[in-house]
């Protein structure tokens, strides 16, 4: 069974295809509608919109499979489709096909026999996949047939572009357009979640990050290269979170992480040391050296319950870091209906007018 050939723009292809950020997602009523209109018009058993992956053929949309996905890229007829974009692949009789005769799609399931398959054609012009149907049964194909399939084709990737911009439109609405990281209309609904969820025993933290002396080197170097900077910043904080854990950029030099549980007590002071051991290094300005570093404050759920108040207690713990002499990791004490309850539990009575920020082993901090 020879090898489809590998088309002479492979690396852009795949680049493009990538872009669109479509492999594995869920099914999608806009790509289904092709596949069961092509299925319905051309009288087949099979239709697929398929994209060519670098090792497989991945289905967006399928009917006659069933619960198959995607097969290896060695045995697919439309990684043989997207070498000729501008046709329309048809494979009569696969059995008299040197190229599919002993394919296991052809000795065995499905069996198949007729193909016909269209460039889904991206933006950039390269072909990403095809769709494709396939009959059980030989048969022929002629012009005006394959006019409707290349049409039907067309449609898709028109369907593949919509995708790509609402795609684009999300990140754009949800990322922070200079570091990449998320916003505060996608970190604050993240956190009131993560909160919501630790009253189930799963935990977070938020820490709150505001770099030193930022506002000098937007003074003395501009601002274009404070935005070096704070690009900068975001690749080192995504160095030491973990997969599970969200950054963002709330605003100006003001960073937020959100820890999802479940960790242990010591899990957000240590990631506050990481990222202030991760801000020691030194940029390059201009030829000189400048250290920035930061001040973090953090605050826990539980016994924190509500995700606006708790933002707002690590703020506060932040401001005491900066109020010590920066450079400082601080927890915010608990509110005061928990200290109430701790109280009540034989916990020590806290004053909630005169609650001080708790100490963190380690790091050096501060009471208000």
């Amino acid at each position: 069974m020879p090898m489809a050939a590998t088309p002479r723009d492979e690396a852009d292809r795949l680049a493009e295809l990538l872009s669109y950020e479509i492999l594995d997602t869920p099914v999608d009523p806009r790509f289904q509608v092709f596949v069961e209109l092509a299925a319905a018009f051309f009288e087949v058993p099979i239709a697929l919109v398929s994209l060519i992956d670098a090792e497989r053929q991945w289905f967006k949309a399928e009917i006659g499979l069933g619960a198959v996905c995607e097969t290896s890229r060695e045995m697919s007829f439309c990684a043989h489709a997207i070498l000729a974009p501008h046709e329309v692949m048809v494979v009569e009789d696969a059995r008299l096909d040197a190229r599919f005769a002993d394919n296991d799609l052809v000795t065995g399931s499905p069996h198949i026999r007729f193909y016909a398959g269209a460039a889904i054609v991206g933006a950039r012009g390269h072909a990403l996949g095809t769709l494709c149907i396939i009959d059980v049964r030989p048969r022929l194909m002629d012009a005006a047939g394959r006019r409707q399939l290349a049409a039907l084709a067309t449609g898709v990737g028109s369907v593949l572009e919509l995708h790509h911009s609402l795609q684009q439109m999300q990140r754009a609405a949800l990322h922070d357009p200079l570091t990449g990281l998320a916003n505060r209309s996608w970190f604050e609904p993240e956190l009131q979640r993560a909160v919501q969820a630790a009253g189930a025993g799963t935990g977070c933290a938020v820490l709150c990050l505001d770099l030193d002396r930022f506002k000098i080197i937007n003074d003395t170097y501009g601002h274009a290269q404070g935005d070096a900077v704070l690009r900068d910043v975001a690749c080192r904080l995504r160095s030491v979170i973990r997969p599970t854990d969200l950054t963002g950029r709330l605003g100006g030099d003001e960073f937020a992480i959100l820890m999802r549980g479940p960790f242990p007590p010591s899990a957000p002071q240590r990631l506050g040391m990481r990222i202030l051991s991760a801000l020691a290094s030194p940029v390059v300005l201009e030829g000189a050296e400048f250290t920035i570093g930061g001040s973090i404050g953090y605050a826990c759920a539980p016994p924190h319950r509500d995700a606006g108040k708790m933002l707002l207690a690590a703020d506060k713990a932040l401001y005491a870091a900066k109020q010590a002499g920066r450079g400082r990791v601080v927890a915010a004490p608990e509110p005061p209906a928990a200290a109430a309850v701790s109280s009540a539990c034989g916990a020590g009575h806290v004053n909630p007018g005169h609650a001080r920020f708790a100490p963190v082993a380690g790091v050096s901090c501060s009471r208000p």
